[in-house]
């Protein structure tokens, strides 16, 4: 009788702990934004084409590749991402030279970067 008792509680341990969460990859926002985006850079008084590669760093954070008209910005790191609800991704990066915000939804993004006294923004798509 006891043996059939310790098997059954095995049983029960086994099946509770072998169960998965089937939200436990909900919070990996960066595997969903991460990608090459192909689009337009509004800057400097005109529209040029451009690009950003979105890189994922952690699960809730990626760092941003970009180029415009060929020439490369410099690399932006750990910018945190955000649940906006709706399958929209919030960007958003701080430091003491600016800051960038935007969001991604779908194969789009959008964002703008603010050096204190000149914005810039960028609308792109993903394949």
């Amino acid at each position: 009788m006891k043996t059939q008792l310790f098997l059954f509680t095995a049983i029960i341990v086994l099946v509770c702990f072998s169960c998965s969460n089937d939200d436990e990859n909900s919070d990996d926002l960066a595997s969903s934004a991460a990608g090459f985006y192909s689009g337009t850079w509004n800057a400097y008084g005109g529209k040029h084409s451009g690009t950003c590669e979105v890189i994922k760093v952690t699960n809730k954070s990626v760092s941003l590749e970009m180029e415009i008209l060929g020439v490369g910005i410099p690399v932006v790191p750990d910018v945190n991402l955000s649940d906006g609800g709706d399958g929209k991704i919030n960007l958003k990066y701080t430091d003491s030279s600016g800051n960038i915000n935007g969001n991604i939804q779908g194969n789009s993004i959008t964002m703008s970067i603010t050096d204190g006294s000149t914005t810039i923004s960028f609308s792109g798509t993903r394949p």
